[in-house]
């Protein structure tokens, strides 16, 4: 027997879009168009925020088949109601602050911490060796969020060197 799908409160589709940046909740996948709302426990009825995720068609695809099971939606919709750690991507007219730090900033204001729970690893990166590291070796901006939702990334005495992120293995 189907499931009878009912309407998605505005509230409730304009809360997951919010809890999401407007991109689909899979770490890490900076898609942002043609996003779907996927009921994490394929009831079509329960339109409760907690059982909902907003999903690029791919994911959602992935996760209607089983291939994102129900307790890695679970895991992720944890991860973005948390916040461990700022979004990576950067929006299309955003333009991130440079933030000149000392080299134990980011142990002391718990960035180092969050990042760590969420399994990455952080460096400080020479200008030299920034760009290949950032293109080719798989590391990003280490960004830390503002007070006013402006994002800085961080950079050395002097500004030689730049705070990297990259998962680890």
């Amino acid at each position: 027997m189907k499931k009878q799908r009912t309407h998605i409160p505005n509230e409730v589709s304009r809360q997951i879009k919010v809890e999401a940046g407007h991109q689909c909740g899979i770490w890490r996948c900076q898609i942002t168009s043609h996003l779907e709302r996927h009921h994490i426990d394929e009831n079509p009825s329960n339109n409760d925020p907690d059982n909902l995720i907003l999903l690029c068609r791919q994911h959602h695809a992935m996760a209607t088949a089983g291939e994102i099971t129900k307790l890695e939606q679970k895991e992720y919709k944890r991860k973005l109601k948390e916040m461990l750690i700022p979004r990576i991507k950067l929006y299309p007219d955003e333009k991130p602050i440079l933030k000149q730090v000392d080299l134990n900033y980011p142990f002391d204001s718990g960035l180092q911490t969050k990042y760590e729970r969420e399994e990455y690893e952080l460096r400080w990166s020479s200008e030299d060796k920034l760009a290949r590291r950032i293109d080719l070796d798989g590391w990003e901006y280490a960004f830390q969020d503002l007070p006013d939702g402006k994002r800085a990334i961080l950079k050395g005495p002097n500004g030689e060197l730049t705070l990297i992120a990259k998962k680890k293995q």
